[in-house]
């Protein structure tokens, strides 16, 4: 079928356009054209639509190519832009190519216009594709640089919901984090959404999936996925959604949930954006964590500062109990608190405060009436009583009745406790271990003053330690953006090679393919030779593209074994020894039958030698090739040398044989087939076996390569080898 192509012509519409477009239709277009033939009139078509090429007359009755050409930048439009001349000299099309046009093709010879667009229309492409890439980076930039450097926390979180926004291109983003209580429900940090989303319900919902598996997960519709009910699905305003788990060294601080209004397949490049972005979000929050628990750390230890001060002057032990408590509330929250003291097997309030006027202060307590005070005096350490509803060692005594959570913690001086410190809570589950330990330290403090010198101390040492994990986690973060940017223009570069290689033989393929369906019949078969030459180069560059992406896969060592050198050798010899007798050159194998086995990986090994004795037979005419193994007991290596009588290479080209794609000047003399990877394959295989490379070469004498591998150690060795060594 036709391909559908927008073409604004710029010309007379009197003109020969017919014949612009007969040549289109037969390059497989169906062009779809409007004729301009003023500034005003190319401004509104511009404005109207998206247009695939612009086609200019040189010169028309009442405008130009190049005016056309600077109205066209003025808009700031990327659209491929192509003059079409009954006559244009070389200066005029010199002129022209450096006003922006990006092609020019002459009445003519129209045969040219179908490559020029499709070349066009590629680069164009590559352009956009270059630009989003450019744009996702810049984006996750911004998304870096929000978690290093905005040390507000919920300013951190609402500038890196837009941030991915933008990224994701999404109709909302939210930001869950979950609480240190496994099972409890997610809270929303940050959102910004057209369609807002709510933490779980209690409902199958796919945050909590994405908190056990620690995965992201896709959701192309909700009404069709395991995760949500139907019921459920049908209540929410958005239909495709992705999340990704917040990490941190293990640790799941929640997800970051991508939503869009309509249904939508989630390719793995957008799953992979999400995954970034939550990392860098994942990090701002660890940082962001670690800062709030800096300054609770900081305000512990400055209450504690206050403790000691105040236990240490003329204060009343009244006033001093009373400032515990007021301190006390800043980094443990109640609803009533007081200090009781143990005296005659009797605990007595001697200092209250409450926040809360349905709770009342009890002020004596006999302990054998109380089991959950025995508990405390027994095992000296906190207790806490989640629901004393429930909770068969609560009793019941006078003013508490609206106590639902409690938490009692001794105090000690020399391991002798002298009270307890009585916190109340009218909601149930409300305290945690943290909370107790807290405190657990103010209860010490409270008894003792040089307890409290003691723990400030350590308390302002955690202080400093939290400091350098933050420039830490900063520096990390720096650390990942750098790497983050040199991924991206390492995988820009390898797509543009690839692009570069693959689009000759492809061109060349549509090329004798066009020359088939049309050219001269006695041709025939010459067009065949030649399209299957363009398809086995084609075939091969895959091949070798392939090959290379399985070399870049991490591999572990126990795909190595013992390998017999010279029996792989004798074998890749007998393989091409019929390419070297078509050729009428020798190749000759001379082993040393005293070399140990080496250690590596047989196929790879033997893609290495084949690539050499190959690319030796390629570029010699006359002489032959010879192989040759040798030993170096010293060094512990063993070396494989494969020397040929051809062309040599260039001094100048040393350097760049090794290089992905690169094929020497003596490839287009001699028309050798190859892609130019074959060696950067070899280098690639040897370094991954702990080898070297080395080559020596003489323009018209020959070259030398020689590998050295190391010798597998004796315990990998087969007892077939050993006797031989």
């Amino acid at each position: 079928m036709s391909k559908p192509l927008h073409v604004l012509f710029v010309a007379d519409c009197q003109s020969d356009r017919s014949a612009v477009i007969r040549q289109l239709r037969r390059g497989g277009y169906e062009p779809l054209t409007t004729c301009v033939e003023t500034a005003a009139a190319m401004r509104a078509a511009l404005q109207r639509q998206q247009w695939d090429v612009v086609l200019a007359d040189y010169t028309t009755s009442q405008f130009s190519a190049l005016a056309a050409l600077e109205l066209l930048h003025q808009i700031d439009l990327d659209v491929p832009f192509i003059i079409l001349s009954n006559s244009m000299n070389e200066q005029i099309a010199v002129t022209a190519m450096k006003a922006g046009a990006h092609d020019y093709v002459m009445k003519d010879n129209l045969a040219r216009l179908v490559p020029a667009v499709m070349r066009e229309l590629e680069d164009m492409q590559v352009r956009r594709e270059r630009q989003q890439r450019q744009r996702h980076l810049l984006l996750l930039h911004q998304i870096t640089y929000a978690a290093a450097t905005i040390l507000d926390e919920q300013a951190m979180l609402n500038a890196l919901v837009a941030s991915v926004r933008d990224l994701m291109e999404a109709d909302g983003v939210t930001i869950l984090l979950w609480p240190e209580h496994q099972g409890a429900p997610a809270v929303t940090a940050a959102q910004l959404s057209r369609f807002p989303v709510q933490p779980e319900l209690g409902a199958p919902w796919i945050t909590e999936a994405v908190r056990q598996a620690g995965i992201p997960l896709a959701i192309n519709n909700v009404l069709q996925t395991p995760f949500l009910s139907q019921q459920r699905a049908q209540q929410l305003p958005f239909r495709a959604l992705l999340a990704a788990p917040l990490l941190v060294t293990g640790q799941k601080l929640g997800a970051l949930v991508v939503v869009y209004e309509g249904a939508r397949r989630f390719v793995a490049e957008e799953i992979t954006r999400a995954e970034q972005a939550a990392q860098q979000i994942a990090l701002a929050v660890a940082k962001s964590q670690l800062i709030v628990a800096e300054r609770r750390q900081r305000a512990l230890a400055e209450t504690l500062r206050e403790v000691a001060v105040a236990l240490n002057s003329t204060l009343e032990r009244e006033q001093v109990l009373k400032l515990i408590l007021d301190q006390l509330l800043r980094v443990v929250a109640y609803d009533s608190a007081s200090i009781m003291l143990l005296q005659d097997n009797a605990l007595q309030s001697v200092a209250y405060r409450s926040t809360h006027e349905l709770v009342q202060q009890a002020t004596t307590l006999l302990v054998n009436e109380l089991r959950h005070v025995q508990t405390i005096l027994l095992q000296r350490r906190p207790l806490i009583i989640a629901d004393t509803t429930v909770d068969a060692r609560w009793i019941l005594a006078p003013g508490t009745e609206f106590v639902r959570c409690w938490l009692g913690v001794p105090m000690l001086i020399q391991d002798r406790i002298i009270g307890l410190l009585n916190f109340n809570k009218i909601t149930p589950n409300f305290y945690t271990e943290k909370d107790a330990q807290v405190a657990m330290i103010f209860a010490a403090q409270s008894a003792t003053a040089i307890e409290n010198a003691r723990l400030y101390a350590q308390q302002q040492q955690y202080a400093a330690q939290l400091e350098v994990r933050v420039a830490e986690r900063t520096q990390a973060l720096a650390a990942a953006n750098v790497q983050l940017q040199e991924l991206d223009r390492l995988k820009s570069k390898f797509v543009s090679d690839v692009t570069h290689e693959l689009r000759t033989p492809l061109t060349n393929l549509q090329l004798y393919i066009d020359l088939l369906e049309t050219g001269d019949a006695e041709r025939q078969a010459r067009y065949r030779k030649q399209l299957k030459e363009q398809a086995a180069r084609l075939a091969q560059l895959v091949t070798d593209i392939l090959d290379l992406s399985r070399l870049e896969r991490p591999m572990g060592t126990a795909s190595f074994t013992a390998v017999d050198l010279n029996k792989l050798i004798e074998e890749v010899i007998e393989a091409q020894q019929p390419r070297a007798d078509q050729a009428s050159l020798s190749l000759t194998f001379v082993s040393d039958k005293t070399i140990p086995p080496v250690m590596g990986q047989r196929n790879q090994l033997v893609q290495v030698a084949t690539n050499l004795i190959v690319n030796a037979l390629n570029y010699t005419r006359v002489g032959g090739v010879m192989v040759y193994t040798t030993g170096d007991a010293a060094q512990q290596m063993v070396c494989l040398r494969v020397s040929d009588s051809g062309i040599g290479i260039d001094p100048q080209e040393k350097e760049l044989i090794f290089q992905r794609f690169y094929r020497g000047e003596g490839t287009r003399h001699l028309s050798v087939p190859g892609t130019g990877l074959g060696l950067a394959i070899v280098q690639e295989i040897v370094a991954l076996h702990g080898g070297r490379l080395e080559v020596d070469s003489q323009v018209n004498v020959g070259s030398t390569f020689r590998v050295w591998l190391p010798v597998a150690e004796m315990k990998t060795i087969p007892d077939c080898f050993r006797n031989e060594i």
